[in-house]
């Protein structure tokens, strides 16, 4: 299994800032959207928590969602309680 599934995609990508061991909480990185809903731009890099149980109410790209983030795996990472991007 390729090491750096489990980091976050700065570990892949340049621009993004979080760096966090995603194997103790068997979570991975999903898609990487261009938009969050039909106007914001997503910084390239920044992706869709896939957590284990946890299924998101709507695709980043469709996802309506205008209040505040939820934090997630031990306060360590911000997403949208809606979609679940990323927004650490």
């Amino acid at each position: 299994m390729d090491e750096q599934a489990n980091l976050a995609p700065d570990a892949k990508q340049p621009g993004y800032v979080a760096e966090i061991d995603l194997t103790p909480y068997s979570a991975s990185w999903g898609s990487q959207p261009k938009h969050h809903g039909e106007i914001d731009y997503v910084f390239p890099g920044r992706a869709v928590l896939m957590l284990p149980g946890r299924e998101w109410l709507a695709e980043p790209e469709a996802c309506e969602w205008d209040g505040p983030g939820e934090w997630v795996l031990d306060d360590k990472v911000l997403v949208c309680p809606c979609c679940g991007l990323d927004c650490t």
